[in-house]
């Protein structure tokens, strides 16, 4: 960490275009480390004393950018830069499959649409290209993918919708394949596969990564392990959300699960209903006075004018009974349990 007493670095940016509303024609800037200490013109810029000037040659700055929605490995960017690219051609899974022996092979990008023949690879050829090793290949799309039979039978996809003989996945076969090759990951490569993003996303300009994770993506332990990541190691800031069930709080029943009393925790009983109690109005005596003008101002304020013969009570009527209010049901029949909160999109 720099020293607040040490000397701050400046850097002159100038000769390009700089993207703010405030000087819609600024052509430098001045950063002092981190932070921008000046914007205007090059004619301005030439007074100033800096470390390091840097000739833009009509280059344009912008403010960093934000990913709002990225899974930075499963389906996913950073396996998508440190797997294999599919998107020239299959044939090269059989050089890497040699290049990476005794490990799952993760490869995305592929998309039949583009090639002249319109068939997605199939397991069998996963199979012989790689010698039985464990594959994910996910579509462009990154909601299907072709698996090999090593990989089908450590997942028993063959048990889940979604799945197609010849290995390709989709729906919750495509999840279950996805999560099991992800459980193969070791601890090092999930962290190549961040820093791989996170220093990919600072070359283009993008300061800060929002991170959607869930059950169906990654594990709630993936996501904790990012965010320690992105706390302890420089680059882009990570937002975490995480679109899930929620778990129980610890040393409490579970959700739908029955109180002694066989009273949900969450509903207590309300009280049985009593019907309303009918108020009749109060009498007042008729109004006799009758008031007298007066020709000289008096500081007493006038009488008001007579009050109806009757006013209804102050007590204001009972509400009819409601649904909500009548009595539980008996103990051998617990009402039913609310579904599981959850969370979509909620920074934890």
């Amino acid at each position: 960490m720099t020293s607040p007493d040490a000397p701050r670095r400046t850097v002159l940016y100038r000769g390009g275009h700089i993207h703010t509303p405030t000087s819609p024609t600024a052509t430098a800037t001045l950063t002092q480390d981190a932070t921008i200490a000046w914007i205007g013109s090059d004619d301005t810029a030439t007074t100033l004393d800096a470390d390091t000037v840097i000739d833009l040659d009509g280059a344009l700055i912008t403010p960093a950018f934000v990913d709002a929605h990225i899974h930075i490995h499963t389906t996913a960017t950073g396996l998508a830069l440190t797997g294999l690219d599919l998107t020239a051609a299959l044939n090269a899974l059989a050089a890497h499959a040699r290049r990476h022996r005794h490990t799952t092979l993760f490869g995305t990008g592929w998309d039949e649409t583009t090639w002249a023949d319109p068939t997605p690879p199939t397991a069998g050829e996963l199979d012989r290209a790689t010698g039985g090793t464990a594959v994910y290949l996910a579509r462009v799309d990154g909601h299907t993918a072709v698996i090999s039979t090593a990989l089908a039978t450590a997942a028993d996809a063959a048990t889940h919708p979604g799945w197609h003989p010849d290995g390709l996945v989709t729906g919750p076969a495509h999840h279950t394949a996805r999560h099991t090759a992800d459980t193969t990951l070791t601890p090092s490569q999930r962290r190549h596969a961040w820093q791989t993003t996170r220093t990919h996303a600072a070359a283009l300009g993008i300061a800060a990564l929002h991170e959607m994770a869930g059950p169906d993506i990654s594990s709630a332990d993936d996501l904790a392990g990012l965010l320690t990541h992105a706390r302890t190691v420089t680059g882009p800031d990570i937002v975490g959300y995480w679109a899930g069930d929620l778990p129980p709080p610890s040393n409490s029943a579970p959700p739908g699960a029955a109180t002694p009393s066989s009273t949900a925790p969450w509903a207590p009983t309300p009280p049985p209903c009593t019907p309303p109690t009918p108020t009749a109005p109060t009498p007042t005596a008729p109004c006799t006075s009758t008031p007298t003008p007066s020709a000289t101002p008096s500081s007493t304020p006038p009488t008001p004018a007579c009050k109806p013969a009757s006013t209804p009570s102050a007590t204001p009527p009972s509400p009819p009974c409601s649904p909500a209010s009548k009595p539980p049901p008996p103990p051998s029949a617990p009402p039913a349990s609310p579904p599981a909160a959850t969370a979509s999109n909620t920074p934890r």
